[in-house]
């Protein structure tokens, strides 16, 4: 039969006229083209710049933007870095941090270095932030101690005296008094552990630098350990009982003309934490943050797609010289390709003026996508030199026809790139404009420069059918369409695999954690998941703000009411509440502590036979009051008390008696008098920190420390509140949850969790929109190429097995959508309906043929795998983004290939056999 052969439409005679005028000019247009490439490639190489910040690919007009712009203009928030150190030595670690605070402020490379708040305006008024429940309760403590160890008005502080206390509690008249046992049963627990102390002083074991435990021993003690608690804890950034501490740097400078800005002040940074660590090797230190995140996603980013450049062109060159046998025409092809990628690259500067963390692969796509219009075109050209028609009959045919499904391919292509631009998220906008623009520019280079390099090559040639190809092209089993013969068995087996893709596409969800996009083996990702891991969570905080700090206050309190917050830090943390009652206890304790004499000389001697012998006749008196007790236990719960109580004491104040035995006198006189001193310069110094405490006034916004008002007050006066969430916000759940809390607190909350949950919404909305879009335009640019409401249903066939399969295949191997990948939705829309569309277009034009027995089967085969080469290099990508990307966009452009080639040529048999056998 007849090779049948359609009129010739406008497009088609348009597209001859423009190849021929390409061809009659071959110099003048590779000079055009070349100059346009150089005028690109310079413009890359001044020009060209890059938005790191991720807050940067968000339309400025978007709402929830708008709130965290104004927090940043309002607050001045700068980027900063996040130094960890970790350890179990909360004294080692606070070295270290000391250490490091002194390298970076002594360098002059930070505006900020915060690790530390001077509280030295607070020490003064510090009783004011214990509960007021505390205070009493100190206040009654201490005119007990007062009361028990004072002679004179002077606190008698030593040994002898503390012993002599005690036997005066064992007095059997102080014991009846069943009140006195609120007193004696702490004031046991903690003399069993001073005793310890004393019988390792006497034997020698106590280290001289650590001095003994005396919390409780005046009743009074563990309040202040509490005071000094709360000053350590507000004093430095610590989590985990002091086992993470943290420091936030502020660069001074930042390069803008880099890829990411930050690059030479981390640098730096992990420069002195190196060498830091050579000084405290026991300790962990890390660098995080979110412009160090960004910078190590960049760094690894950009050297992923460096590479998946080359190793596309490369595995592009050598698939070119397996399948044509020669590297004249497919070095032309590729030359031409790249004077399109240069030119992509000048219209970015000149319109976009950047690229970002989602458009940076854009090249690695052209190179993938752009291929294949010259490898369409080059398999009909060499076809039809094949039937011996000259270089200028072979181009004008092979643009007329196959050129004619190649603009149709490029412009479904370009418009699933375009319907990116239809969004609230720039950065996605900013991709498809450069890579739209790129397809087409790549088509137009395909169908006028790369005419005239065949020109220049070919047009003085003999015996030119000599040099092509074969036209089946005879490279394995899968080539030569497998169960042509078989249809209906292709068909059945596509039923099953329907039902298959079908069952695990319900599989397929979609990861929002950012975090899971990056390399987890960048010190920084690390650093942040071990964070997460800690009972710091996680050290990113929303914001909210108020207008004064009664406001400010309630919102706190309302904030930390709700189930998934942590912690909230603003100014109201360091003005303590009921201050007024708080004052007047607290004058009382200083007032009462100014009447005494607290320069008590505590270094006197202590008098040995007589502490011997207070020893000893306290142990007796336990002993008896211990059998005492025994008898009474089955009548009488104090009897109980009471026996429990001196159980627990006899054994430490034999231990004490037994050290006495067989010591040198002057020894153990040495040894006692230096116990004495260490137990009771800790009390005296409580003391007389007590008694310096003013109470003329209560804590007012002045006192607050400096670090403290830059950080928490805004330019106008506005006072910050950074709220911490209590689980990991960078998954969806958690973070739904906590957003949503907040926002019925404060709807214009925002900070880093509120963006992201709202970055990966938008994100994620705009490429399902943009799949949408993209897919309403295909169908319109197919209808308008077919004019056939049946020829664009038989296209879109292999389209939407391809995508079932994928997500099939998703299913099956946990292979999940995330922000960086679901870039696929529109592509593999755009890509894979060109692979039908070549089909179809070949159907067309002669039924009789199969795929393989004319250059097309070759040509949609060689386009596929030059689209796998350029996403499937990204699968070596270290960032985890983009390896997902290049994996998931190889599964879809494969599944359509095979549905285009295989499936969609089998139905078509298949169900034509039907009809005939039907009529």
């Amino acid at each position: 039969m007849m090779e049948v052969t359609p009129p010739q439409t406008l497009k088609t005679r348009l597209l001859k006229k423009m190849v021929l005028l390409s061809c009659r000019f071959p110099w003048l247009t590779l000079a055009l083209a070349i100059l346009l490439a150089a005028g690109g490639l310079f413009l890359t190489l001044t020009r060209l710049g890059y938005l790191s910040n991720p807050n940067d690919l968000i339309r400025h007009d978007a709402i929830f933007h708008q709130y965290y712009l104004n927090y940043v203009k309002e607050f001045n928030v700068g980027d900063e870095f996040l130094i960890i150190i970790k350890g179990p030595n909360p004294n080692q670690n606070k070295a270290c941090l000391e250490y490091l605070a002194n390298q970076f402020e002594n360098s002059q490379r930070f505006e900020k270095v915060f690790y530390r708040i001077d509280f030295s305006t607070l020490e003064k008024r510090f009783l004011l932030f214990l509960p007021t429940a505390e205070l009493q309760a100190m206040e009654t403590n201490l005119n007990q101690f007062i009361g028990l160890m004072a002679q004179n008005n002077t606190p008698v502080l030593d040994l002898n005296a503390m012993l002599n206390r005690a036997n005066a509690m064992f007095d059997e008249k102080f014991l009846r008094e069943e009140s006195n046992w609120d007193e004696f049963k702490p004031f046991v627990t903690q003399f069993v552990g001073s005793l310890n102390t004393l019988a390792d002083q006497i034997e020698g074991k106590t280290d001289q630098k650590q001095a003994p435990s005396v919390a409780g021993l005046m009743g009074m003690q563990g309040n202040l350990s509490d005071l000094e608690k709360l000053k350590t804890e507000h004093e430095y950034l610590t989590f985990d009982q002091g086992k993470i501490w943290l420091m936030m740097l502020r660069p001074k400078e930042k390069d803008e003309t880099a890829l990411s800005p930050h690059a030479k002040n981390i640098t730096f940074t992990r420069d002195i934490i190196a060498q830091t660590r050579t000084q405290f090797p026991d300790l962990t230190i890390g660098l995080t943050g979110e412009p160090v995140l960004d910078a190590d996603q960049i760094e690894s980013s950009m050297t992923s797609v460096a590479w998946a450049t080359v190793i596309t062109l490369v595995l592009i060159a050598a698939l070119f010289l397996l399948s044509y046998h020669e590297f004249g025409r497919p070095f032309l092809a590729i030359s031409t390709l790249i004077i399109a990628t240069l030119w992509t690259f000048g219209f970015t500067v000149l319109t976009v003026g950047h690229l970002n963390i989602i458009s940076n692969a854009f090249a690695a796509m052209i190179l993938g996508l752009g291929i294949d219009f010259s490898i369409q075109l080059l398999g009909r050209y060499e076809e039809e030199l094949s039937r011996g028609l000259s270089y200028l009959e072979a181009l004008q045919e092979a643009v007329g026809h196959t050129g004619n499904a190649v603009l149709t391919g490029a412009i479904t292509t370009a418009a699933a790139f375009y319907t990116m631009c239809f969004n609230d998220f720039s950065g996605l906008a900013e991709l498809g404009i450069i890579s739209g623009t790129g397809i087409l520019l790549c088509v137009i280079s395909t169908l006028f420069v790369f005419p005239a390099f065949l020109t220049i090559l070919d047009r003085n040639r003999k015996n030119l059918s000599q040099t092509t190809a074969p036209n089946h092209w005879r490279a394995g089993f899968l080539l030569k369409q497998p169960f042509a013969k078989h249809p209906g068995l292709v068909v059945g087996s596509t039923v099953i695999l329907i039902g298959l893709a079908i069952f695990y596409a319900f599989r397929v969800s979609f990861d929002y954690n950012l975090l899971n996009l990056q390399n987890p083996k960048l010190e920084s990702v690390r650093v942040e998941h071990e964070l997460l891991a800690s009972q710091a969570n996680s050290v990113i905080f929303a914001v909210s703000t108020a207008t004064n700090l009664t406001e400010a206050r309630q919102k706190a309190d309302q904030f930390k009411a709700l189930p998934t917050v942590l912690n909230v830090m603003t100014l109201t943390e360091v003005l303590p509440t009921q201050q007024e009652e708080k004052l007047t206890v607290a004058r009382r304790i200083v007032n009462r502590l100014k009447q005494l004499n607290l320069d008590t000389d505590i270094s006197d001697k202590v008098d040995v036979p007589r502490a011997q012998h207070e020893l000893s006749q306290l142990l007796q008196q336990s002993r008896e009051a211990e059998n005492q007790a025994r008898k009474y236990t089955l009548l009488s719960k104090r009897a109980r008390d009471a026996q429990a109580t001196f159980a627990k004491l006899i054994p430490a104040l034999q231990r004490a008696v037994n050290a006495f035995k067989g010591q040198n006198q002057e020894e153990l006189g040495r040894r006692l008098n230096a116990y004495q001193v260490n137990l009771f310069q800790e009390i005296q110094k409580a003391l007389r920190w007590l008694a310096s405490q003013q109470t003329d006034r209560g804590i007012t916004e002045e006192d607050i420390p400096l670090q403290l008002k830059d950080r928490y007050i805004g330019q106008t006066g506005k006072i910050l509140l950074e709220i911490y969430p209590k689980e990991n916000v960078w998954d969806r759940e958690p973070s739904e949850r906590f957003v949503k809390e907040l926002r019925s607190i404060d709807p214009q909350v925002t900070g880093t969790p509120v963006q992201n949950y709202e970055y990966l919404a938008v994100l994620k909305r705009s490429f399902e929109q943009a799949a949408w879009y993209a897919l309403a335009v295909i169908c319109t640019a197919i209808f308008l190429h077919f004019r056939s409401l049946k020829s664009l249903l038989l296209t879109l066939t292999p389209l939407g097995l391809g995508i079932l399969w994928t997500l099939g295949l998703m299913g099956l191997i946990n292979l999940r959508f995330n922000p960086a990948n679901i870039i696929t939705l529109p592509l593999v829309i755009g890509i894979g309906v060109a692979y039908g569309l070549y089909a179809v277009d070949r159907f067309k034009e002669n039924p009789n043929k199969t795929l393989f027995d004319t250059s097309t089967g070759k040509a949609v085969w060689l386009s596929a795998l030059t689209t796998i080469f350029g996403f499937g290099s990204l699968i070596q990508a270290s960032y985890r983004g983009i390896s997902s990307l290049g994996l998931l966009m190889t599964l879809g452009v494969s599944m359509c290939l095979i549905t285009s080639l295989y499936v969609l040529p089998a139905f078509l048999k298949f169900f034509s056999r039907k009809k005939a056998s039907a009529s």
